[in-house]
């Protein structure tokens, strides 16, 4: 529950928050004392965020208790069916590094994971279904095979390549994937990109 919670107010704040020493007591029978059971450290990651975080100090609190409420009670599915952990890790990594590149990767890569996790949870990863794909992959795999052979010059490492893409191309592309879960969340951003192709633009000029 602790942990839990102090993701959720990472999330708010955009940086690491950890507990880094506990005791646990047990009441001793017929006493008024109590017994120390347990005590834990750890090493907390200090990392000092470089932009504001998420919401301001004026709205953090109403911002945590809306997100606590829909995260608590299911950690355990959000952290195996979309890889939330690990998305929140990259998120603020991003805002913690010092250089501009590196913070658009990181987001990028936490937007990726929450964009292929939430594809793959809503049965959104591939564009046909596999037995009509497989139907049209056969035939886009004759077609190259006899392009191929008109066109000694290509090598084998580009063979390779070409019928790789083939074989990929029943997965829908970033932009779409990037817009139906924005539309999912009913999260707007028209003031950041007017055209969503201009992140994945961005990202292969990286």
């Amino acid at each position: 529950m602790i942990n839990g919670f102090l993701k959720i107010t990472s999330l708010a704040q955009t940086c690491y928050h950890n507990w880094c020493w506990a005791r646990i007591y047990e009441k001793t029978e017929n006493s008024h004392g109590y017994e120390l059971v347990l005590c834990k450290m750890i090493s907390p990651k200090i990392k000092k965020p470089v932009f504001r975080g998420l919401t301001n100090p004026a709205h953090s609190s109403r911002f945590i208790q809306s997100a606590y409420k829909g995260y608590g009670g299911r950690e355990k599915e959000l952290r195996e069916q979309y890889d939330f952990d690990r998305a929140l890790e990259w998120y603020l990594e991003a805002n913690i590094a010092s250089v501009l590149e590196s913070q658009y990767l990181m987001a990028c890569i936490c937007l990726e994971l929450l964009v292929d996790r939430f594809s793959k949870r809503t049965g959104r990863e591939y564009i046909l279904d596999s037995s009509v794909f497989k139907e049209l992959r056969s035939k886009l795999e004759e077609a190259l095979s006899r392009f191929l052979e008109t066109n000694p010059k290509i090598t084998s490492t580009q063979c390779d390549e070409l019928y790789a893409k083939i074989r990929g191309l029943n997965r829908w592309s970033f932009k779409n994937q990037i817009k139906i879960l924005l539309n999912h969340l009913g999260v707007n951003y028209d003031d950041l990109f007017g055209d969503l192709q201009e992140i994945v633009k961005i990202i292969l000029l990286s």
